[in-house]
């Protein structure tokens, strides 16, 4: 790899910081600087993302002025997501492009206009596929920032993609995938390498109680009219960076499962390779991906 490559620089746009990381040229990804920078508190009328914005601004030219390629990750908390079913009608990305925005418009109303709507690749053939809402005003915003800059934005990455991408060599063909972020939770299930559900859940201090509760809902939401002896336990992974210590999330087993089975795995940057690793867990969400 050429040396005359640019550096990379990595952000986390979350309410309540801003998280940059400066990566090395190379295969290496050694981390050369990074800086958490606190947001303001939330003030009514403003976009939920304009402090994290805001604090990105007044961080970013000090950080590095060089030339770098620059990746954007969005918290769960500035994003939407919708399952979208596959139409054997749907063949162009004119009519894709409407039946996403149908779907978001179903939900919740006129504010898609605002929002710039993408979807993900399908896992197989005829598997349900996510997308995503981002206010446009972000992402426009995001650019305006940048093009006087000798950064080049090369990618604004929803953070459940990125997380997904990550690990989905670790995670089960069924299984749910549950994001942890200061405030909120995401949670996806995958069966059969095909997504089945996604939803982010507003939560407190108590989120692995509400986690749990959760699980156990959409569980029965999912699988209430299968008899009890055709249930099977669905693994549950979890990806908590902020939260290092013991992680507490047991849902109720259904009666035929097998109280010894691992059930519930604790995502880490241990799994990733060596180079990405981090021994700070506020930086793990810019290291993914």
């Amino acid at each position: 790899m050429s040396r005359w490559l640019p550096e990379q620089i990595r952000i986390i746009l979350h309410p309540t910081q801003v998280v940059l990381l400066r990566i090395g040229r190379g295969r290496a990804q050694t981390i050369v600087d990074k800086r958490v920078v606190a947001c303001a508190p939330q003030r009514t009328g403003l976009p939920s993302w304009q402090n994290a914005l805001t604090a990105l601004m007044s961080a970013l030219p000090d950080f590095h002025n060089g030339k770098s390629n620059v990746t954007v990750v969005l918290s769960n908390h500035f994003v939407r997501y919708v399952l979208v079913k596959h139409l054997d009608q749907v063949s162009s990305l004119k009519e894709e492009q409407a039946l996403v925005q149908h779907h978001f418009t179903r939900i919740y109303g006129a504010a898609v206009a605002q929002w710039s709507l993408q979807v993900s690749p399908a896992q197989h053939r005829n598997c349900p596929r996510i997308a995503c809402a981002i206010d446009r005003d972000l992402i426009d915003a995001l650019r305006k920032l940048l093009q006087p800059t000798r950064h080049v934005l090369r990618s604004i990455q929803p953070y459940l993609m990125t997380a997904f991408n990550q690990y989905r060599r670790y995670l089960t063909a069924s299984a749910w995938l549950a994001l942890v972020e200061d405030g909120v939770f995401c949670l996806a299930r995958l069966e059969d390498s095909c997504w089945q559900t996604v939803k982010c859940i507003r939560t407190s201090d108590d989120w692995q109680n509400e986690l749990t509760i959760q699980l156990e809902r959409e569980e029965l939401l999912l699988l209430g009219k299968t008899p009890v002896r055709e249930r099977s336990r669905t693994p549950v992974f979890v990806f908590a960076p902020e939260y290092p210590e013991p992680i507490d999330v047991a849902p109720e087993l259904p009666p035929e499962a097998n109280p010894n089975e691992n059930h519930v795995h604790i995502l880490d940057p241990s799994l990733w390779p060596k180079p990405a690793q981090t021994e700070e867990p506020v930086h793990a969400m810019a290291l993914i991906g």
